[in-house]
């Protein structure tokens, strides 16, 4: 648990990193002490560079004018307590931060080049000689340098974690998208959550909806008030169920279209038929009640051609009389009609045996 102020603090923008880490530590804890120590510059080394000093950690270069080959700078510190000391390095125009220890061989090498970040440089004894050294980009000719050493006091660390310890929650159940656990903090305060903060995230306490709080634009928390409560810490992706309603108004907009089709039916299919009815009449061929007398012997061919009769559309080398009365007939189209020669001659034969067995 944290102190309820937790939830209106804000960070500071300061340079130095540590300082903001020491003065959030007080202010989560309410210990009054600082959680990393500050070790100043025991001497300096740099070569190719001229260097002033601004503030503790913040430096001012310019390139000389006849460097030699190799270029860099150079801060040396020297530990004032047994464990674990970082090192924080943001400088114009740097490709990396290497890590000595006692001007002997080198022990990390950082790439500040596209993010400064603190960074642990090792766990020494006290009274040991470090050595950091930025090397430079080749057009590196001035700019600022902000290096910082600290070392962390362990204890002050413990007694910190104890201390928010109390009043924390037990979990019950956990998924990936989901927690669920019980606190019973002492008095009213704002319960850590250490879950990453994004907007999907909701809590209820004992089944009531609570505000979601984002603690140093980093993480999740809660207020809490003294005593015992159930917590619930639920996940859903930001704008999934604006979407998920979107989505259900869709398929009921289908349904109602499906269900408006079942209803009225065909109702489109009376102008199609209508359409086709009129390009039906349009193309019918006409009757002979409306040929003209003089068209009469054209008729009586296609009367007798419907009723079995061989009536042949000659080619072009074959003329026929009746040619422009059936272009007449059908839309003065060049058609040609001739009788079959051959089909007359056998009716003439047959008609002409049915005689003579007659006559017998």
């Amino acid at each position: 648990m944290m102190p309820e102020t937790i939830a209106d603090y804000e960070l500071d923008d300061g340079a130095d990193p540590f300082a903001r880490q020491n003065a959030l530590f007080r202010e989560i804890t309410r210990i009054n002490e600082d959680l990393f120590t500050q070790i100043d510059i025991t001497h300096v080394g740099h070569q190719g560079y001229d260097v002033s000093r601004n503030d503790y950690g913040s430096y001012s270069y310019s390139k000389q004018a006849d460097p030699p080959d190799t270029v860099f700078l150079k801060y040396n510190y020297t530990t004032v307590q047994t464990g674990m000391a970082y090192a924080y390095a943001k400088v114009t125009n740097a490709d990396y931060l290497e890590v000595y220890q006692n001007n002997g061989a080198q022990l990390h090498k950082y790439n500040i080049g596209r993010q400064p970040y603190i960074t642990p440089v090792g766990y020494f004894e006290a009274g040991e000689l470090i050595n950091l050294r930025c090397t430079m980009k080749e057009d590196a000719k001035s700019g600022t340098a902000n290096i910082y050493f600290y070392q962390l006091n362990e204890d002050v660390l413990k007694k910190g974690y104890e201390q928010i310890q109390n009043g924390g929650m037990t979990l019950t159940s956990f998924s990936d998208t989901k927690l669920t656990g019980t606190v019973n903090p002492q008095q009213n305060g704002v319960l850590y959550l250490s879950v990453p903060y994004e907007k999907g995230w909701s809590v209820t306490v004992d089944g009531q909806k609570a505000e979601v709080l984002s603690l140093f634009d980093a993480v999740c928390g809660v207020k809490v008030d003294a005593g015992t409560h159930e917590i619930k810490l639920q996940y859903s992706p930001h704008g999934f169920v604006p979407g998920l309603g979107i989505g259900a108004g869709c398929v009921l907009i289908l349904v109602l279209l499906y269900l408006w089709e079942k209803k009225h039916p065909g109702t489109e299919e009376p102008e199609q038929e209508e359409q086709s009815e009129e390009i039906t009449e349009t193309e019918e061929i006409p009757q002979d009640s409306e040929i003209k007398p003089e068209n009469k012997e054209v008729a009586d061919l296609l009367d007798a051609y419907f009723d079995g009769k061989n009536v042949q559309i000659p080619s072009e080398t074959e003329p026929a009389d009746d040619s422009e009365l059936l272009g007449v007939y059908f839309n003065n189209k060049d058609f040609e009609v001739v009788a079959d020669e051959e089909e007359e001659e056998l009716d003439l034969q047959e008609s002409k045996i049915d005689e003579g067995d007659n006559d017998e």
